[in-house]
């Protein structure tokens, strides 16, 4: 055999002691079989190995799934929170003066009775700066 050819792990017979390869499951020199709890046991290791393989491929899978919906989540809340309210800021920076047009519609609606909506904070506004105009 050559060095680069990988050698045979050797174990030894229970029996007679005599060198034999891993994988012989009956000693080719005395007939002896080998434990077979021992052969079940390498199978269950193989089977255990594979399953821990596929449970930390299926772990990293879900963190990173985790860690995408929460900085999904995280840039979601941060558009919200740089998002204009508003209105407060069309309270605070109004439109500019209103039209006649506006105004007229703006007194209707107060002089409506069957109206039965109430006034927002941003129509208020905008009938003060009517009257402002007069």
């Amino acid at each position: 055999m050559s060095p680069l050819t990988p050698q045979p792990a050797l174990s030894l017979c229970r029996l007679c002691r005599a060198p034999i390869p891993r994988a012989v499951l009956k000693c080719p020199y005395c007939g002896a079989r080998q434990v077979w709890s021992a052969v079940g046991f390498r199978r269950a290791a193989a089977r255990r190995a594979s399953r821990l393989r596929v449970a930390k491929l299926a772990a990293g899978i879900t963190g990173a799934a985790v860690v995408l919906v929460a900085v999904v989540f995280w840039l979601w809340i941060l558009r919200e929170v740089k998002a204009p309210i508003s209105s407060v800021e069309s309270a605070a920076n109004p439109p500019g003066p209103p039209t006649r047009a506006e105004c007229a519609s703006l007194a209707t609606q107060l002089t409506t009775p069957s109206s039965g909506e109430r006034l927002t904070a941003e129509s208020r506004a905008r009938v003060l700066q009517c009257l402002e105009r007069r």
